[in-house]
C-alpha cells in the first residue's frame, strides 16, 4: 500500500512554508509522497482574489522541483464551478489506486472542517493530519483533535518545527508594493516566475483577468450572457454618450456574484439581511448579485471605480437615482443579444425607437406585473426608480 499525503490549497503562491510543511509531515508519517492539490474555485473565498489555475499550478511545479515524492494533481483547475475537497477525492483515488490517503490540514482549516461539504465522506477517505505550527495553542490544538475524533476521524497530529512563519497574501502584499522583505522566502523558480509573468502588480480592472476568472467560476451560459451584456453595453455607451470603457467593464462584472448563495455570506462577516433597506422592502435571495456583486468587483478583481461599483450593484432592481452608466447596464442586461423571447424583443424595439427612459420604465411595469401575478414580493427600489421615470416624463 503507497502511503499519500494530500496537500491541498490555494497556493497563491506556493511558499517554503507550504514545502517545509509537506517535507515534515512527509518524513514523520513516513509517507512515500505527497500530492498537492491547487484549489479550482473554493465558495468560501468568492470574494477573494485568486490568480489564474495556470500560474498557481505552474508555481506548485516550479517549487516541488527536485523535491523526491512530491507530485501535483491538477482535478480541481479541471472543473468550472465551485470545488469542494469531497468531490475531488474520489479522482485522486481513480487516478492513484491502491493508496492509502493522509489529509493534511494546518489547525485554522481543522478547526472548521465538521462544517466543511460532505465532511463525512473526507473522513471515510482519508485519515486527518492536523499540523501544529509554532504559535498554536496547546488547548486549540487538544479541542480539534478531540472533536474530529468524537466524529470518527482517524486523526495524526504532527507538531512542526522551525515552520517558516510567513503567509500567501503577505507576500502578494510585498510583491504588490514592491517591498523585497518577503521574497526570500519564495522558492527561487516561483519568484522567477512571478517577476517574468508580473503576477501581484498592481493591475485593478484587468479585462484579460477578469474575463478568464469569470469563465472559470461562472456557468457557462451565464458566461456567455455577460459577454453578451459587456458588448452591449458598450454599444450603448457610445449611442447615449458614456463612457464606453466602464460600461463594457460593468457589463462583463454585472453577474460575477451570480453563483454565490446567501448561506455564503458568513465568510464575509455577513447575512441576507444587511442587504435590505427597511424590513418588507422585497429584498430576496435572487437580487442578491446585485449588491454583492458590487462587493466582489472591488475585492476579488480591484475594482475602485463608484460608478461601475454602482452600476453592478443598481442592474438587478434600478434605484431612484440612476447615473446614465446604471441605466446602460440596467437595460444591456435585458437587450444583450442571447436574450431571447418577446418581452426581450420588445424592449430592444422600445430602447432603440424611444430611448432610455421609456424602456426602463417598460422593463419597471413588466417586472411589477410578473412579481404581482407570481403573489412575489417586489424590491422597493425597483417600485421607486419606476415612480421617479413617472414623474420625470411629467415635468
Amino acid at each position: 500500500m503507497i502511503k499519500a499525503g494530500i496537500y491541498g490549497g490555494t497556493f497563491d503562491p506556493v511558499h517554503k512554508g507550504h514545502i517545509k510543511c509537506a517535507e515534515e509531515v512527509k518524513k514523520a508519517l513516513s509517507l512515500d509522497k505527497i500530492i498537492f492539490v491547487p484549489a479550482g474555485n473554493p465558495p468560501h473565498k468568492f470574494a477573494n482574489p485568486i490568480s489564474l489555475g495556470r500560474d498557481r499550478h505552474n508555481m506548485l511545479k516550479a517549487a516541488v522541483s527536485g523535491h523526491e515524492g512530491f507530485e501535483i494533481c491538477d482535478a480541481e483547475l479541471l472543473r468550472t464551478g465551485y470545488t469542494f475537497t469531497a468531490d475531488t477525492l474520489p479522482e485522486i483515488e481513480k487516478r492513484c489506486p491502491g493508496h492509502e490517503f493522509y489529509y493534511i490540514m494546518g489547525s485554522d482549516a481543522a478547526a472548521g472542517f465538521l462544517n466543511w461539504y460532505k465532511a463525512e465522506s473526507i473522513i471515510a477517505r482519508c485519515r486527518l493530519v492536523l499540523v501544529e505550527r509554532p504559535g498554536d495553542a496547546q488547548s486549540d490544538i487538544d479541542a480539534i483533535e478531540k472533536a474530529l475524533r468524537a466524529a470518527g476521524a482517524g486523526t495524526l497530529v504532527i507538531k512542526v518545527e522551525g515552520l517558516i512563519d510567513v503567509s500567501s497574501s503577505e507576500i502578494r502584499r510585498c510583491v504588490r508594493e514592491r517591498d523585497e522583505g518577503l521574497l526570500d522566502r519564495l522558492p527561487a523558480g516561483v519568484a522567477q516566475y512571478i517577476a517574468a509573468n508580473g503576477l501581484y502588480r498592481e493591475g485593478a480592472g484587468d479585462e484579460e483577468f477578469i474575463r478568464a476568472d469569470l469563465e472559470r467560476i461562472l456557468k457557462p451560459e451565464r458566461f456567455v450572457h455577460s459577454l453578451g451584456v459587456a458588448e452591449e453595453a458598450e454599444r450603448l455607451a457610445v449611442r447615449f454618450g458614456a463612457d464606453p470603457d466602464k460600461a463594457r467593464l460593468a457589463g462583463l462584472l454585472h453577474d460575477c456574484a451570480k453563483n454565490v448563495k446567501a448561506e455564503q455570506l458568513r465568510w464575509i462577516g455577513m447575512k441576507l439581511e444587511d442587504f435590505a433597506l427597511t424590513a418588507g422592502d422585497g429584498f430576496r435571495e435572487k437580487l442578491l448579485h446585485g449588491p454583492l456583486g458590487a462587493i466582489v468587483a472591488e475585492k476579488r478583481y480591484g475594482i475602485r471605480d463608484p460608478e461601475i461599483l454602482d452600476a453592478v450593484r443598481k442592474h438587478t432592481t434600478g434605484d431612484y437615482e440612476m447615473s446614465l452608466l446604471d441605466d446602460i447596464i440596467f437595460l444591456a442586461d435585458y437587450t444583450e443579444k442571447n436574450r431571447k423571447g418577446a418581452f426581450f424583443e420588445e424592449i430592444r424595439v422600445i430602447l432603440d425607437e424611444w430611448g432610455i427612459r421609456k424602456a426602463e420604465l417598460f422593463a419597471a411595469n413588466e417586472l411589477l406585473v410578473r412579481f404581482a401575478s407570481n403573489n412575489a414580493p417586489v424590491n422597493i427600489r425597483t417600485v421607486i426608480m419606476r415612480n421617479r421615470i413617472i414623474e420625470e416624463m411629467n415635468g
